[in-house]
């Protein structure tokens, strides 16, 4: 299971600069220097989560959008993404196959104070401060192999996986409603005091 981003192609981002301009006409994003990559969502399949960079200018840019071939919308980092980012646009498709990423994807536009809950399924997923020893990477890989487990109710999904919470990997139980709603149930620290970088 992974959260892979594909590049555009320069035909793809100057169609996609086009529909940014329309909403946001001072983007800062210069046509010859961004560079747009798009990770196709499973749980909504006709949309996609679009970042976009530009390291030509300082600062440098860098902007996030959920867009489908006739909408596009600017991320909400809020601490309700679903009420804050059109997620009743997106026809969820709720299941043991889309569940976990769903999870993730959520979690990726949650913000609520200075911490924040990052959901992962291998240690390349992780930022770390330095490199870890083979031997510390190899036993969280192992344990990360065990999951996500999925289990389903009459209502939704129990879904249990490894998050990321400061310098701790810790495993969360999510209810996951069959309209997308989340409720963390348990938390448990897996590995504490791990060199992680902060995230924002």
């Amino acid at each position: 299971m992974s959260q892979i981003f594909h590049p555009l192609s320069p035909a793809k981002t100057q169609s996609l600069l086009k529909k940014i301009e329309k909403i946001n006409a001072n983007h800062g994003l210069h046509p010859n220097h961004v560079k747009i990559m798009a990770q196709k969502l499973s749980f909504a399949p006709s949309w996609q989560f679009i970042i976009c960079e530009d390291f030509s200018s300082v600062p440098f840019q860098t902007k996030r959008y959920l867009t489908d071939d006739a909408k596009i919308y600017p991320i909400q980092y809020s601490n309700n993404p679903y009420q804050d980012n059109h997620f009743n646009e997106l026809n969820l498709i709720i299941n043991a196959d889309t569940v976990a990423l769903y999870v993730a994807f959520y979690y990726e536009l949650y913000l609520s104070g200075s911490d924040r809950l990052k959901p992962v399924f291998h240690t390349d997923d992780i930022e770390w401060q330095e490199d870890l020893p083979p031997m510390i990477r190899q036993s969280l890989e192992k344990d990360f192999t065990y999951y996500p487990k999925i289990k389903t109710t009459s209502d939704g999904f129990l879904v249990i996986m490894p998050c990321i919470f400061r310098q701790s990997v810790m495993c969360v139980t999510f209810f996951v409603s069959d309209t997308g709603l989340i409720e963390i149930q348990d938390r448990t620290s897996l590995v504490d005091d791990l060199p992680i970088k902060n995230f924002s």
